[in-house]
Order: structure tokens, then sequence, then C-alpha cells
């Protein structure tokens, strides 16, 4: 008999993750159900609930992990215009995804995670160029919120 043994919670979340990104990208938001996004990770409703409040949260925690695991780590090397092409890079890895999170409005609405997103970036970022008052940063990551918003609304179009 193989012994079978539980993931890490990480892992678990990771692959909870990985399949909503998947579902998302071919999908529109409002027609995933937490059972949908269980389903394709092969786990039950119960350990989706476990790891995330709903899939808003999942949503929010999903960005999160994208700029924790492709920005954060460069963060404290001080190159601002690095940081942001890797902050850019990393939402057009899972562009189709990106994409289709810009058009979850009303009650529950991508931008406010966005901002969240933005907020720790611009927070980690040793990088500034003015004095990084908690306003200041603040300023910064509502803008960079902002300015990337547009570019998703724009279909991530490069502007040269």
């Amino acid at each position: 008999m193989v012994k079978r043994t539980a993931a890490a919670p990480r892992d678990t979340k990771n692959a909870i993750a990985d399949n909503f990104i998947a579902l998302m990208s071919k999908m529109d938001y409002y027609k995933i159900t937490v059972g949908m996004i269980a389903d394709e990770a092969g786990i039950n409703r119960v350990t989706f609930y476990n790891h995330f409040l709903n899939k808003e949260e999942l949503l929010q925690w999903v960005l999160l992990r994208d700029i924790e695991r492709t920005v954060l780590p460069l963060a404290l090397g001080g190159d601002n215009q690095l940081l942001l092409i890797l902050f850019f890079k990393a939402l057009r890895n899972n562009s189709a995804f990106y994409l289709n999170a810009i058009n979850i409005r009303g009650e529950v609405s991508f931008f406010p995670m966005l901002a969240q997103g933005c907020d720790l970036l611009s927070e980690r970022s040793q990088g500034m160029l003015f004095a990084a008052t908690s306003m200041s940063r603040m300023l910064y990551g509502r803008a960079l919120a902002a300015l990337t918003w547009q570019w998703l609304e724009e279909g991530m179009k490069k502007n040269e």
C-alpha cells in the first residue's frame, strides 16, 4: 500500500492559484465557481476554503504572489527601472488572466487589489527617486496602479 502524504499548504495554494489562472484565462470570472476551481486543482471545496475565503481573496493572492515571486526579490537593489520592467513582465506572463481581471467591476473590483499590489511594491522599493515618506510611497503606489490599469485596459500595448 502506497502511503499518500498531504501537500504542503503553500503547494496547495499554488496549485489552486495556477488552476484558477488557467480557468480565468479562458473563461469569464463571473462564470467560474469555487467548485470549478477545486475540481481543476484536484481538491474538494473544503480544501479550497481552508486556504481562501472566496475567489476574490484568491484573485488578490495571485497578484501578490506574482509580485512577490518576480519583483520583490530585486526591490532592495534600488533600480526602479528594472523593478518596473519586472512588474510589467510579471503581468504580461499571465496576460489573459489579467486582461480578464480588469473586467471585474462592481462590488468586487480588481482595481483596489491592483492598488494594494502597487502599494506593496512601492513600500518595499529602496531606490525611490524622492524622499521615502509614507505619503510619497502611497502616492507612488497609487500612480503606478493607475498607469498599470490604463496599460491593461489598452490591452498591454507596449508604448515605445
